[in-house]
C-alpha cells in the first residue's frame, strides 16, 4: 500500500499537481520513517525535492536531495546517488551558484563511470550550466556530443530533454530556424508525455525567441500558453520570470 502512495505522490508530480505529490510524499515518508524503511525515505525524500525543484524552492530541494545522497551512498544504492548529484547540479545551476554546480557534475560524473545511461543527463546538466554561464564554446561541444548520443535509443523524456539543451543553445547562437525546430521537438514530446512544466518552459523560450526575432503575434501566444500553464501549476518562480522576460 506504501508503494502505491508514493507512486500516487510521484503520479501527481509529473502531472503538475505539486500540492498532491507533497501530500502523498510526506504521508508515505512519515510510515516509512515509523517502519525504519530505508529504501522506502529515500524514494519519498527524493520525490518531495523534486517537488521543491520544480517550484524553484531551491533550499528545501537541497534539503531533501543531501538526505538521499548521503543515505544511497551509505546503502550502496549507485542509482540514487547519480541522481541526486545530478539533481543537485540542477539546482545550483538554477541559483547562479556556479561553482557549486560544477563540483557536482563533477561527482556524479564519477560516480557514473562505466555506467553509461547516464552519460546524456551528465552531458545535459553541464551544457545547461555552460549556457547559464554564457561559455558557449563549451555548451557547443557538449551539444554536438548531445546530438551524437541522439542517434541511439533512449526513453522519451531524454530525447525531449536533449532536444530542449540544443534549442537553447542555438537560441544563444542566434541560429533561430534550428531553435524553433528543435524547440518543437521537445514540445511535442513533453506534450504527448504530459509534463506540463516542461512544456511551460518551451512556450517560454519560444516566446523570449519570438521577442528577439521581433514577431510579436507569436511572441504573445507562446507568452500566454506559458502563462496559463504556470499558472495551473502555481509555480510562482516561473510565473515571475515569464511576466519579466517574456512579452514586449
Amino acid at each position: 500500500t506504501d508503494i502505491i502512495i508514493i507512486d500516487i505522490g510521484i503520479l501527481y508530480k509529473i502531472l503538475g499537481n505539486y500540492d498532491k505529490s507533497l501530500e502523498y510524499c510526506r504521508n508515505s515518508l512519515k510510515t516509512a520513517t515509523k517502519i525504519q524503511d530505508k529504501k522506502g525515505q529515500i524514494t519519498t525524500q527524493y520525490c518531495i525535492a523534486d517537488v521543491f525543484l520544480e517550484l524553484g524552492e531551491y533550499q528545501q530541494a537541497l534539503k531533501h536531495f543531501s538526505y538521499t545522497y548521503e543515505t544511497s551512498k551509505k546503502m550502496g544504492e549507485r542509482d540514487v546517488i547519480i541522481i541526486s548529484l545530478l539533481a543537485i547540479g540542477r539546482a545550483y545551476t538554477e541559483m547562479g551558484n556556479y561553482e557549486n554546480a560544477h563540483l557536482y557534475y563533477d561527482k556524479a560524473e564519477h560516480a557514473a563511470t562505466n555506467f553509461h545511461i547516464y552519460d546524456i543527463p551528465i552531458l545535459i546538466g553541464r551544457a545547461n550550466l555552460n549556457l547559464a554561464e554564457g561559455n558557449l564554446q563549451k555548451a557547443g561541444f557538449l551539444v554536438k556530443k548531445i546530438q551524437k548520443m541522439l542517434e541511439e535509443d533512449h526513453p522519451p523524456s531524454l530525447i525531449a530533454n536533449s532536444y530542449f539543451t540544443i534549442a537553447k543553445y542555438n537560441l544563444k547562437k542566434g541560429k533561430y530556424k534550428n531553435a524553433e525546430e528543435n524547440f518543437n521537438m521537445a514540445r511535442k514530446i513533453y506534450r504527448k508525455l504530459g509534463l506540463k512544466k516542461n512544456l511551460g518552459e518551451v512556450y517560454y523560450y519560444l516566446a523570449l525567441m519570438f521577442k528577439q526575432t521581433g514577431n510579436k503575434t507569436e511572441n504573445v501566444k507562446n507568452f500566454e500558453k506559458a502563462i496559463a500553464i504556470f499558472k495551473e501549476l502555481k509555480t510562482t518562480k516561473w510565473l515571475d520570470k515569464v511576466q519579466t522576460n517574456a512579452v514586449y
